[in-house]
């Protein structure tokens, strides 16, 4: 599990796993990774410079920044529901529904949320299989495994 702090709530537990997928299809009837990162188009770039490399513009039309409020409460909802499950979460402390949530949300870190969405997702959905698991998800010394 990782830590955040978003808004002025303070430091908060996210998670990112199958689970967490489940839980976003659930509430928002959509895919979690299609929209989070959609179709990405790597010729673009946030910032456009001048020939001195100074910031000309700043372009906030390539990120999805309310599905990455939306994937941040899946993760903090399934890291919510594993601790409640383990006995660490009482269970008024549990995360709410999503429309519940939002409401209590202050101003937020937009860019920290984008950064801190992006990375669990790596993380959580894209690396290789564990090692000891007997599965890989790449070539073995050229040999593909049975």
């Amino acid at each position: 599990m990782s830590k955040i702090v978003f808004d002025e709530s303070g430091e908060h537990e996210a998670y990112c796993t199958a689970w967490t997928l489940v839980i976003y299809e659930q509430q928002f009837h959509a895919d979690m990774i299609q929209d989070v990162f959609g179709r990405i188009d790597m010729s673009k770039s946030r910032y456009e410079l001048d020939s001195k490399g100074e910031v000309l513009t700043v372009d906030y039309t390539n990120e999805n920044w309310t599905k990455n409020i939306q994937a941040l409460w899946a993760m903090l909802r399934t890291a919510s529901e594993i601790g409640f499950m383990d006995g660490d979460v009482a269970a008024n402390k549990r995360i709410p529904s999503y429309d519940d949530w939002i409401k209590t949300v202050k101003a937020v870190d937009s860019d920290g949320i984008a950064s801190f969405v992006i990375t669990e997702m790596q993380s959580g959905f894209f690396r290789p299989a564990a090692t000891d698991s007997g599965t890989t998800s790449t070539k073995d010394s050229g040999q593909e495994q049975a």
